[in-house]
């Protein structure tokens, strides 16, 4: 009878199959969609980017050059200037960093008051 019951138990070892958790699965699926990718790595881009956006620039959002008044994309100012002179990457960039910090203040007090109520 111990015969019997030790070739079932091997036989059931056997029959086990290593499959990789839903999670796995999900990330392998998302890596095999082009788009998401591309668009988690664009997202990824742009907030690092505000995040750094004081180091990245050399200028202050607000600094004024009267000498580069609606200039064109150049080597001092990559993305040209505005009607007051001001570098429209470094305003770009602090703008994606103050949105950044909206949506992080939004998530806080939504997480408390859901929190709170329960």
């Amino acid at each position: 009878m111990s015969a019997q019951n030790d070739n079932a138990s091997d036989s059931a070892q056997a029959l086990t199959i290593d499959r990789p958790s839903l999670a796995a699965q999900n990330f392998r699926l998302f890596l095999q969609n082009p788009g998401a990718v591309g668009g988690v790595i664009f997202m990824l881009v742009v907030t690092v980017s505000a995040i750094l956006a004081p180091w990245l620039t050399p200028w202050e959002p607000h600094e004024i050059d009267v000498q580069a008044i609606r200039k064109p994309p150049s080597v001092d100012h990559w993305l040209g200037t505005d009607l007051t002179g001001r570098d429209m990457l470094t305003r770009i960039l602090y703008g994606g960093l103050v949105s950044l910090l909206i949506g992080l203040a939004a998530v806080i007090i939504r997480t408390g008051i859901g929190l709170m109520v329960g």
